[in-house]
C-alpha cells in the first residue's frame, strides 16, 4: 500500500513500467494465495487507470499506428496480461480447495475474466481482433467457474459503479457480446457506450450447455476453440460437451421495453438509472 501510494500516476510511463514490473514478480513469487488475490485486487484499480490514460495515445488513430501510439498498447497490454498471471495463479489453489481460499472462489474467477473483457475491450481500442490465445484463456476461466460451482454467485465490485451485483456468467457475457459490437466500427465514446449498456445487459445472455429450440437466434461459443461467439442457423444433432448456447431475447425484450419507455415520455436519465439500479 505504502509502494502504491508513492507510485507517480502523473508520469504515465514511468508508473506502468514500474506496475508492470511488480505484477510480473508477484506472479512469479511464492506467496499465500490469498494475499495474492488480495494484492491484485489493490493493484487492479491502478492498472484501470493507466489504461486510461495510456488509450489517449492510441484510441480513435488512424491505421497502422505509430511507433508511439503503438507503444502505449503494448504498454497497456503487458499490464493487463502482468495482473491476469496472478488470478491465474490462485486458480489451483481454490482447485485443490485450500481452506485459505474458502468463500473467494466466485471474487477472483470473475475478476479474472473482468480482466480478459478489459483485454477484449483493449483490442478493439485498436481495431483489432483479439488472439486465438486470449480467447482460450477466457474460455478457460469460464470453465474454472463452471468446475468451482460460481457462475452465478453473485459479486460486489467497487470498479463497476453501474452494476450492484455481477457474477462470472455475466462477465464472460460481457466479454463475448462486446467482441460481437463491431468495435473496428466504433468511436471512442460510442465503445464507452457500448461496454457501460453491455456490463448490465450481460447478465440477460446466459452461456448454456443446453440448445433451447424457443429462441430465435443461435449464438454458440466452443470453450474449447480460440474464437469467440459464432452465429449458426441451426443446433448440431449431437451437441459436444464444449458448447455452449446464448441466445439475445431476453435482452432484446429489455431494449424493447426501454423503447416503450422513452416513446411515452420517460427521460434518458430516468431509463439509464432504472437499469443501474435493476442491475
Amino acid at each position: 500500500a505504502g509502494w502504491l501510494a508513492s507510485l507517480p500516476l502523473t508520469n504515465v510511463g514511468f508508473a506502468q513500467e514500474s506496475l508492470g514490473d511488480q505484477l510480473e514478480r508477484l506472479a512469479a513469487a511464492e506467496i499465500d494465495p490469498l494475499q495474492r488475490v488480495k494484492i491484485a485486487e489493490r493493484l487492479r484499480e491502478t492498472v484501470l487507470f493507466l489504461h486510461g490514460e495510456l488509450a489517449k495515445r492510441f484510441v480513435d488513430k488512424p491505421l497502422p499506428l505509430s511507433e508511439a501510439e503503438s507503444l502505449a498498447w503494448q504498454q497497456a497490454l503487458r499490464l493487463w496480461a502482468a495482473l491476469w498471471e496472478n488470478y491465474s495463479a490462485s486458480l489451483k489453489p481454490l482447485l485443490e480447495r485450500d481452506p485459505r481460499m474458502d468463500g473467494w472462489g466466485a471474487r477472483t474467477v470473475q475478476r479474472g475474466l473482468f480482466v480478459g473483457k478489459e483485454i477484449v475491450r483493449l483490442y478493439g481500442q485498436v481495431r483489432r481482433q483479439p488472439t486465438p490465445g486470449h480467447w482460450e484463456e477466457l474460455h478457460a476461466y469460464y470453465r474454472f467457474a463452471e468446475l468451482l460451482e460460481v457462475t452465478s454467485l453473485a459479486v460486489r465490485d467497487k470498479l463497476l459503479p453501474y452494476a450492484e451485483a455481477i457474477s462470472a456468467y455475466s462477465t464472460y457475457a460481457h466479454a463475448l457480446l462486446l467482441a460481437r459490437a463491431d468495435p473496428c466500427a466504433l468511436t471512442a465514446r460510442e465503445w464507452d457506450l457500448v461496454d457501460r449498456w453491455l456490463q448490465g445487459w450481460a447478465r440477460k445472455f446466459f452461456p448454456d450447455k443446453v440448445f433451447r429450440p424457443s429462441e430465435h437466434v443461435l449464438l454458440v461459443v466452443d470453450l474449447l476453440q480460440g474464437a469467440g461467439l459464432a452465429t449458426w442457423e441451426d443446433a448440431p444433432e449431437k451437441s459436444p460437451p464444449s458448447l455452449r448456447y446464448g441466445s439475445p431475447d431476453k435482452l432484446s425484450v429489455s431494449v424493447q421495453q426501454r423503447q416503450k419507455r422513452l416513446r411515452t415520455g420517460s427521460t434518458p436519465a430516468q431509463v439509464l438509472h432504472s437499469t443501474a439500479s435493476a442491475h
